[in-house]
C-alpha cells in the first residue's frame, strides 16, 4: 500500500480538531494563521481526540464499534497485501457508515466551534478566571474597543485621534461605529458617527483667555459616517461611556478615559 494512504487517514482523523479550532477562532487577520506549527498541531490533535470520543461511543451504542485492529493495520500499511484484504473488504462493506461518521463529525465540529464562540462572546466567558485563559481570543483590538478590562457594561466608545493635515495637527472625535483590519491584522480604518474636529492650536489656553466653551472649539463634520485611516493617526484616545436611565432624564456619563499608543 502506498505510504500516502496512512498519511491521508491520519489527516482525516485529526481534521475535526482543526475544523473546531478554525470555527471557534475570532481573528483579526485574514492571512494564514501564524501560530507555530507544533502548537497548532498539538491543539488540533487533542481537540480531535475529544471530539471523537462521543462519536465512537455513539457508534458502539448503535452496533458499529470501531475496529481498532483494522485501523492500526491501515495505519501500519503492511507490505503483504493478503493481510490487508480482510480489512479492505470490511471498509468497503461499511463504507457508507464510515463516510457518515466522518461527515457528521466534521459538521458537528464546525457547529460546536461556532456555538462556543457565541457563548464566549455573549456571556463573557473569557473574563472568567477559571476558564478565561482557555477561551480568550487572540484579538487585542477587539478587547480594547469592547472594554475587556472594565467591570461594567459599556454602551458606547468615543474615539479621539490626532491627524496631521498639511503639517497642522487636528483633533478628531466621534462615536465609534465599527472598525476594519488590514489582511495582516493591523487596524486599518475607524468609522465614526457624530464626528467633530478642531485644530490643536485652539487648545485649552485659548479657553482661559477668551472664556470659550470647550465644546465650541469643535467643528461638526457634515455626514452620517466619518472614516479615519489608522495609518494617518498620530495618537489615539479611547473613552468608554455608559447610559444611565432615570425616571425623568437620560444621562450620558463618561466613566473612564484611557490614552492608547499606536498598538494595543
Amino acid at each position: 500500500m502506498n505510504i500516502a494512504f496512512p498519511a491521508l487517514l491520519v489527516f482525516l482523523i485529526i481534521l475535526p480538531g482543526f475544523i473546531f479550532r478554525h470555527s471557534f477562532k475570532l481573528s483579526e487577520k485574514a492571512i494564514i494563521d501564524q501560530t507555530p506549527f507544533a502548537t497548532a498541531f498539538v491543539k488540533g490533535v487533542v481537540l480531535a481526540a475529544l471530539l471523537h470520543l462521543p462519536w465512537v461511543a455513539i457508534a458502539s451504542r448503535i452496533g458499529y464499534p470501531v475496529d481498532y485492529n483494522a485501523l492500526l493495520m491501515l495505519l501500519a500499511s503492511p507490505q503483504r497485501e493478503n493481510a490487508l484484504l480482510p480489512v479492505i473488504n470490511a471498509v468497503a462493506y461499511h463504507f457508507n457508515i464510515i463516510i457518515f461518521y466522518f461527515v457528521s463529525l466534521y459538521l458537528a465540529s464546525a457547529l460546536l466551534g461556532v456555538l462556543l464562540r457565541y457563548l464566549v462572546v455573549q456571556f463573557k466567558l473569557d473574563k472568567r478566571s477559571y476558564i478565561g485563559p482557555l477561551v480568550k481570543f487572540d484579538t487585542p483590538w477587539y478587547y480594547l474597543f469592547n472594554g475587556y478590562q472594565e467591570n461594567f457594561d459599556i454602551d458606547g466608545v468615543v474615539v479621539s485621534a490626532i491627524v496631521e493635515i498639511d503639517k497642522n495637527p487636528y483633533l478628531y472625535t466621534g462615536l465609534l461605529k465599527e472598525y476594519f483590519f488590514a489582511p495582516d491584522g493591523t487596524l486599518d480604518r475607524l468609522v465614526l458617527e457624530m464626528a467633530m474636529r478642531r485644530p490643536i492650536s485652539k487648545d485649552r489656553n485659548s479657553d482661559e483667555e477668551t472664556g470659550e466653551n470647550p465644546d465650541e472649539r469643535f467643528y461638526e463634520i457634515t455626514g452620517d459616517y466619518f472614516v479615519l485611516r489608522y495609518s494617518e493617526i498620530k495618537t489615539l484616545n479611547i473613552e468608554f461611556v455608559r447610559v444611565e436611565l432615570s425616571t425623568t432624564t437620560t444621562v450620558l456619563s463618561t466613566v473612564i478615559s484611557t490614552d492608547e499608543t499606536r498598538t494595543p
